[in-house]
C-alpha cells in the first residue's frame, strides 16, 4: 500500500485509544469518535478506509455501530477489538460481516497487518463497484 489509510477509532476507553494511536500514528491518518454523532459525521465526509470499534463501545455494542457503518458505507471494513477472542465471539463477529476481530491488546504487527489488509480490501471493493457502474453505463449507452 502506497498511501496511508484513513482509520477511524471508536473507543470510549482512553488507554485503549492511546495505545492504538501509538501503534498507528506513523502508518495511518487517524480520526477518533467517542459517540454516534461523531461517527456519523466522519462517515458522511466519506474520509474513512477502516473502522476500529471497541467491543464495549459506551453508546452501544459493536454490532449497533456495524449496522450504522454498513447502512452508509457497505464496503467499509470494520475491525472489532475484543478483550477475549473466544470461539463464540469470533463466530458472532464474523457472521455479522465484520472484517476482522482482534483481541485487545494485540501485538503491533497484528494491528498493522489488519489495517493494511482492511484498507486494501476497501480499495478493491471501491474499484470493483466503480468498474461495475462503468460497465453498466456502457451497456446502457
Amino acid at each position: 500500500m502506497i498511501r496511508q489509510p484513513k482509520v477511524l477509532l471508536l473507543t470510549s476507553d482512553h488507554q485503549e485509544r492511546r495505545e492504538l494511536e501509538e501503534i498507528l500514528e506513523n502508518h495511518a491518518l487517524l480520526a477518533c469518535a467517542s459517540d454516534l454523532l461523531e461517527l456519523k459525521s466522519h462517515l458522511q465526509e466519506g474520509s474513512v478506509d477502516v473502522v476500529f470499534c471497541s467491543w464495549p463501545f459506551y453508546l452501544g455494542s459493536w454490532n449497533g455501530i456495524l449496522r450504522e457503518v454498513q447502512d452508509q458505507h457497505p464496503d467499509l471494513p470494520v475491525i472489532v477489538l475484543s478483550p477475549s477472542g473466544g470461539e463464540r465471539e469470533w463466530m458472532e463477529v464474523m457472521e455479522s460481516g465484520v472484517f476482522d476481530l482482534l483481541t485487545w491488546p494485540s501485538p503491533r504487527p497484528w494491528v498493522l497487518a489488519a489495517v493494511e489488509q482492511a484498507a486494501e480490501s476497501h480499495d478493491a471493493r471501491k474499484l470493483g463497484r466503480f468498474l461495475g457502474e462503468l460497465a453498466a453505463q456502457q451497456l446502457a449507452s
